[in-house]
């Protein structure tokens, strides 16, 4: 759940990036292309996943901890976004590999 929670963070603060016009574009993901067509419906997507994200960590957390792991993850993963994204270190095969090794251990971690 923690996984997902980052997870729903960084796909919302990318896609608020992302839609911002004084971004250059220098990536040519598809989320990227059309994030830049749909600027109108992105700014609710995102919101949307950071409700989402917000709600999960309070339901895991209870509401003091949740909402403070919440923006925590939120200030984390917006300033790495903002600091990686123009040097192009970010790319899908690296997320999609940090995120399913997060995934077995927390899977691991779990089950035991």
């Amino acid at each position: 759940m923690i996984t997902l929670s980052v997870l729903l963070v960084f796909i919302g603060f990318f896609v608020l990036y992302m839609g911002s016009r004084r971004v250059e574009l220098s990536l040519n993901w598809p989320l990227v292309q059309w994030v830049r067509r749909q600027n109108i419906n992105t700014k609710g997507a995102g919101i949307a996943l950071f409700l989402m994200a917000a709600l999960l960590s309070v339901q895991l957390w209870g509401v003091a901890a949740g909402v403070l792991f919440f923006f925590i993850q939120l200030m984390t993963i917006g300033s790495l976004i903002v600091l990686l994204t123009p040097l192009q270190v970010l790319n899908y095969k690296f997320i999609m590999t940090l995120v399913v090794i997060s995934f077995f251990i927390e899977m691991i971690r779990y089950a035991s």
